[in-house]
């Protein structure tokens, strides 16, 4: 979803409607289709688009490293800059008012310090040149120190053990829209071992029109826009690259051509600090391999100031996900009120409930509810939309269609989303550990994770997508809001309407969250049928451990959730596996030992969880009708007899009544 700013206020006809819902299994807007078909559908294709990524950074990666940085010494050209000038040893090249322009292929060797001065290439389209860095120190005064207009590839090979220094300055005196230190309109491979410093003082580092490669070579950045930007496709498969950026890091623009506007890592050592998005592609972006450091707009301690679970946000009973202005309480809007004793006053022209939810009726610990709208509609009535565009807080990984990880070691601290894709994510191996000031992984459509590490240790909420599926791969998320958030980004006027082809799948894998607001948020279905699920949290009672909308069922796997007893909600009537909602009698300490154990002793389920809690939602194939279990943490010790598919003595809201979402 989107960033998007709910604030809502709770009307007496919409708390009144919640009577009218049967269960999370039964109403009308179910999501049906057990969301099995769905899910591995979008697997099949996600995986095939993700191997036809692969296929083509193994393409380009051989139509460039088959190139090596070898050259001959011995025959090429040397050109070699001072204060006064540039001495030129062979041919092919030429020197004017500072300027050397190169105006046939070949290799050349550039080696001298100049202060004022500048390397053109300008030859046929069809030559390939070969630029050979040999302690090399240029500065530009008036535009780039490397400028490509014409070639076929130019390689910039730095030449081993050797330190280099390209600078341009503060302004250009140049037009054609030169806005780079380094600025080829033709393919630009950087490789060798030697070291290349580029200052890019005017606008971006280094720019390429075309394709850009980095497969050696040691890469020091330093720019006043973006570091490295390559128009068609940026591939980092070797080297080691550090980029300081006041825009971003590494990016690609090409949005007018369906293949091209790619970025490709499947290597090198990348480390990126950046005022705006640290990686931002204009299409696709996949990550095979690589050990990434990423720090977007200053890291997650400078997000934007929101109000998370804890606080009543998003996922509770006023949510909004920041503030009102005018130093309103955190959470509410400035026209809801609530008194000390946690009774809430209606706005002006509605209902007083005098402090009491009305009387409800139906089976509520089968009650589905659904998240509410992206409106507030204020004490005059009036609905005053809020933005629903992407927030711009500097994302550390960002793609606009597709972003496959299958590979390598990410670091990421981010003011926004930690991993953004307008379109799909999938996370097929690799290591992923994110700090994020709002989403640790975000996907306007599906994410799936089929095996892989993901750790995220900060977020405003850890993973949301429209569709969510675990298949594999061990995932550990902390949230001050939601630990998974499905929804579609269109915030139903209805709070009770399921958004339809939303859900949430676990068929593998370990996941563990820890979220200040709802557990499992699914403003569609919620299907468990395989894997390990352990959620800690909310202690907020405006939230629920599990908050689903349509139809929510377990048909396999482990869960233990275990949090606040407000807005207790636990699996639907459909499923085909036992489980027990439990609310115990005096709440547990964060750090106490769970464990389940059946009338024999024998532990079937266990875990320590990182918050107090006093609702505890379990399920697992080893569950029985008929079996009566122990439910012991600390010096709590309480029974619980199956009696059905879904057991349950709670007496919270029920299925998130009067969620807002």
């Amino acid at each position: 979803m989107n960033s998007i700013n709910r604030f809502a206020v709770i009307s007496a006809a919409m708390v009144l409607s919640a009577a009218a819902l049967t269960g999370c299994g039964n109403t009308a807007a179910d999501n049906t289709g057990s969301g099995s078909a769905v899910s591995e559908a979008y697997a099949a294709a996600s995986t095939e688009k993700a191997q036809e990524t692969v296929g083509e950074s193994a393409v380009l990666l051989a139509k460039y490293s088959e190139k090596s940085a070898d050259y001959d010494e011995q025959n090429a050209v040397k050109i070699s800059f001072d204060e006064s000038g540039a001495a030129i040893d062979g041919q092919g090249a030429a020197y004017t008012d500072g300027t050397v322009t190169i105006s046939a292929g070949g290799e050349y060797i550039i080696s001298g310090i100049t202060s004022n001065g500048r390397i053109a290439v300008n030859c046929s389209e069809d030559e390939n040149v070969r630029l050979i860095l040999d302690n090399a120190d240029i500065s530009c005064g008036d535009g780039p120190a490397l400028l490509v207009t014409s070639a076929k590839n130019v390689y910039l090979i730095l030449k081993d053990g050797t330190d280099n220094k390209l600078s341009d300055s503060a302004s250009y005196t140049d037009g054609d829209n030169l806005d780079g230190c380094i600025f080829s309109k033709a393919d630009l491979i950087i490789c060798g071992g030697g070291t290349l410093n580029v200052n890019g003082n005017y606008k971006h580092g280094i720019v390429s029109k075309d394709d850009l490669a980095v497969i050696g070579g040691t890469l020091n950045v330093t720019a006043a826009s973006s570091g490295i930007c390559g128009k068609d496709l940026v591939e980092i498969d070797g080297g080691s690259i550090s980029v300081t950026a006041g825009n971003d890091g590494i990016k690609s623009t090409n949005t007018e051509d369906a293949d091209k506007g790619n970025i490709i890592i499947g290597g090198g050592n990348i480390t990126v600090v950046s005022e705006d998005n640290c990686i931002s592609s204009a299409a696709a972006l996949d990550i095979s391999g690589g050990v990434l450091d990423l720090t977007a707009g200053g890291g997650y301690v400078n997000a934007e100031p929101r109000t998370g679970g804890e606080n009543g946000g998003k996922g509770g009973f006023f949510g909004g996900e920041r503030p009102e202005g005018n130093g309103g309480d955190v959470g509410f809007r400035k026209h809801d009120k609530m008194t000390e004793n946690g009774e809430f006053t209606p706005p002006e022209g509605m209902p007083e409930m005098n402090g009491e939810m009305p009387e409800m009726s139906g089976d509520m610990q089968d009650l589905s509810l659904v998240p509410g709208d992206d409106t507030a509609t204020d004490a005059a009535g009036q609905a005053s939309a809020e933005t629903s565009e992407e927030s711009s807080a500097p994302k550390g990984i960002k793609a606009e269609t597709y972003l496959t990880v299958s590979g390598g070691e990410l670091t990421i601290d981010a003011a926004g989303d930690g991993i953004h894709s307008n379109g799909n994510v999938t996370v097929s191996g690799g290591t992923v550990n994110a700090a994020a000031g709002s989403q640790g992984i975000h996907a306007d459509s599906a994410f799936l994770i089929t095996d892989g590490d993901i750790i995220i240790s900060e977020s405003f909420e850890g993973i949301e997508a429209k569709t969510i599926t675990v298949n594999g791969g061990n995932i550990s998320a902390v949230s001050s809001d939601d630990g998974f958030n499905g929804t579609d980004g269109s915030g139903s006027m209805n709070m009770f309407e399921s958004e339809d082809g939303v859900y949430i799948e676990i068929n593998g894998g370990v996941t563990e969250l820890n979220a200040g607001g709802d557990g499992i948020d699914s403003n569609g279905a919620f299907y468990l049928k395989g894997g390990e699920v352990y959620v800690s949290g909310p202690t907020n009672s405006g939230n629920g451990s599990l908050d689903c909308n349509g139809t929510a069922e377990v048909s396999g796997g482990v869960i233990i959730a275990c949090g606040a007893a407000g807005m207790a909600q636990g699996f639907g009537s459909g499923s085909a596996q036992y489980s027990v909602v439990h609310t115990v009698g005096t709440s547990v300490a964060a750090g106490e030992e769970l464990t389940v154990s059946d009338s024999e002793g024998n532990v079937i389920l266990s875990h320590t969880f990182s918050k107090e809690w006093q609702n505890i939602i379990f399920s697992s194939p080893d569950i029985e009708e008929g079996e009566t279990y122990t439910i012991s943490a600390g010096n709590m010790s309480e029974t619980v007899n199956v009696d059905g598919i879904v057991t349950s003595n709670s007496s919270g809201s029920g299925k998130g009544f009067g969620r807002m979402k």
